[in-house]
């Protein structure tokens, strides 16, 4: 066959790690070698190589160099000749990846209608692309390459999470993540850094600005996946329960300082309001410093509710308690909490609970007597 043969006098590999040096997004870490790596390439080299139906074999002994040989056979040339039948198009997907076209795609839209969105700040080209592409199968995707271009962008699109790397010229992910945690328009959005410093200093310092998670580089495309599954389905069950708790005490933790004092302040101020028919979302803007769209903006990404559902869901809670104490008559909580009509309220607490109030308040009497 034809041989290529590519040698080096360098550091060497440990026999212990040659096994797995053609694994993808495997990396030798060793105490002298400084320049970083995705842990790619040797990969894609094995699988051209397997491709055309030949073999890649390493030979290296510690602080003497390594030697790659690879093996093609003589009608190697035919067999790239059909693409369908040894799936080139997939291997020219892979390697597109870590091309330098000199353009960055900004947008990338995910097949499946209605998933959150991610934006990811990355200087680094191939690595952008890389998760650009990998997160692009299950989610709708910004991309930036610094922190300030990344700020930008979180304002305008409100994204449901961030993923961004620590070092970026004009403005890294530690100064992007305190922006954005410090900020009430942006500080619900969870934030994962990722990093090549494994100094735990660097990782505590990430964590105490309120980043949600820290990723060491190189890793698996899977463990971000399951990271960025994880805290989106974290924020999606908050949104359901504090949806269906019938008091602030009720919600569980799982939001920043900044939003848990917000949500606060809009409790107090709902609570002393309520019972007002009049009572609306200008009141609570107004009361709360913030315009009408940034109210919006942030109930929905804490709550799932708009305003005004969420000053109908606040009456209901007290709705449901008054039916529980089973003091007044269905007209006189509907009027205690802001309903001018009786008939209204009951519609609205169907549609919410699946029941009238008159149900409710009978299943409650007997489950109290039980």
């Amino acid at each position: 066959g034809f041989q290529i043969i590519v040698s080096d006098t360098g550091i060497g590999i440990p026999a212990d790690k040659s096994p797995r040096i053609f694994d993808r997004f495997y990396r030798v870490s060793t105490k002298n070698l400084s320049v970083e790596g995705m842990g790619i390439g040797l990969s894609l080299v094995k699988e051209f190589v397997e491709l055309m139906e030949g073999i890649i074999t390493l030979e290296s002994k510690l602080n003497f160099g390594s030697i790659f040989t690879i093996v093609l056979p003589y009608y190697a040339e035919e067999v790239s000749a059909n693409p369908e039948e040894h799936n080139l198009e997939r291997l020219r997907e892979k390697v597109s990846l870590f091309i330098d076209t000199g353009e960055i795609r900004k947008e990338f839209r995910s097949r499946n209608q209605g998933q959150h969105s991610i934006l990811i700040a990355e200087d680094n080209p191939e690595m952008l692309n890389l998760l650009s592409n990998t997160l692009g199968e299950h989610y709708h995707i910004l991309s930036a390459t610094n922190g300030k271009e990344a700020l930008s962008l979180i304002k305008k699109h409100s994204p449901d999470l961030v993923i961004s790397d620590v070092m970026m010229p004009i403005m890294g992910g530690l100064e992007l993540c305190k922006n954005i945690k410090s900020s009430i328009t942006t500080s619900h959005i969870p934030v994962i850094l990722l990093t090549a410093k494994v100094l735990i200093e660097n990782q505590i310092e990430g964590l105490e600005i309120g980043a949600e998670e820290y990723l060491l580089k190189p890793f698996h495309p899977n463990i971000l996946l399951a990271k960025v599954e994880n805290l989106l389905t974290i924020r999606d069950k908050y949104r359901q329960l504090y949806n269906t708790a019938v008091s602030s005490q009720d919600n569980p933790d799982g939001i920043t300082p900044l939003d848990a004092e917000f949500l606060k302040k809009l409790e107090v101020f709902t609570e002393a309001n309520y019972a007002d028919p009049e009572f609306n979302i200008d009141r609570i803007a107004d009361s709360l410093f913030v315009s009408r769209s940034l109210l919006y903006k942030k109930l929905k990404a804490l709550t799932d509710l708009s305003p005004n559902d969420f000053i109908t869901v606040f009456r209901l809670k007290k709705a449901v308690k008054l039916l529980g104490e089973n003091k007044l008559s269905i007209n006189e909580v509907a009027y205690s909490i802001g309903f001018n009509d009786p008939k209204y309220f009951s519609r609205v607490f169907r549609k919410y609970y699946k029941m009238s109030p008159s149900d409710f308040s009978a299943q409650n009497t007997k489950d109290a007597s039980k």
